[in-house]
């Protein structure tokens, strides 16, 4: 193999200094049917890991963390819209029979995300449009009886596409969040700057509490 091309490029050089043309003519041609000779380069995987900032249900409490995603394209914001995302945390150790569960709260209360496009092919938009959908947390959260308003996990939730919003490729410097469901959720509803956040080390609790059913007068 190693004298094989050699001898193959030494007969093309023969077959090149046949063509009646000019020499220069001939040099630029030479690029070219070398070019064929070679073997062709493998294209370079898009393959590539990210993390993700998931609000992560602990006991009684909500933490955000990490989480790894492998993707294979570099689409603008797939962190953002990783954000409510089932994951799988594997749970270890003497009480757990090595199971898989998905411990994202945003994911486990109906928290589902929509995020626009930062490009259209010619132009690159400075502003990443997000739809925060939270119009099933509240009976998310009634039917997983929990004793608290849903309202602390919408919040950790945005903080979350704040932190994921820094990790995009595409120079993006705000956010337009949109909160979808009830009212009181809506003063999350703003442009936010892009910044680079660190992952808070405090937990979140759950709130505020539920309000009871008042008895009906008679």
């Amino acid at each position: 193999m190693e004298t094989a091309l050699p001898v193959t490029i030494s007969a093309l050089l023969k077959n090149v200094s046949r063509i009646r043309v000019s020499p220069l003519v001939r040099l630029a041609w030479l690029p070219v049917l070398l070019a064929t000779m070679l073997p062709a380069r493998p294209q370079a995987s898009t393959w590539r890991l990210v993390a993700v900032a998931q609000p992560l249900l602990g006991e009684g409490q909500m933490e955000i963390r990490d989480v790894p995603y492998s993707t294979d394209s570099f689409v603008p914001g797939a962190e953002v819209a990783l954000t409510c995302e089932p994951n799988a945390i594997r749970n270890v150790g003497e009480d757990f029979d090595e199971e898989v569960e998905n411990r994202n709260a945003a994911s486990k209360f109906g928290l589902s995300m929509n995020v626009g496009p930062v490009w259209n092919g010619r132009d690159v938009f400075d502003t990443l449009a997000v739809t925060l959908d939270a119009s099933r947390a509240d009976s998310a959260a009634a039917a997983q009886g929990l004793r608290a308003r849903p309202d602390s996990i919408v919040e950790v939730t945005v903080l979350c596409v704040r932190i994921n919003a820094a990790r995009s490729g595409f120079p993006t410097k705000y956010i337009k969040l949109q909160i979808l469901g009830p009212a009181r959720f809506q003063r999350f509803d703003r442009v936010y700057a892009v910044e680079h956040l660190a992952l808070p080390t405090r937990t979140y609790d759950f709130g505020p509490p539920a309000q009871e059913a008042r008895p009906r007068s008679r």
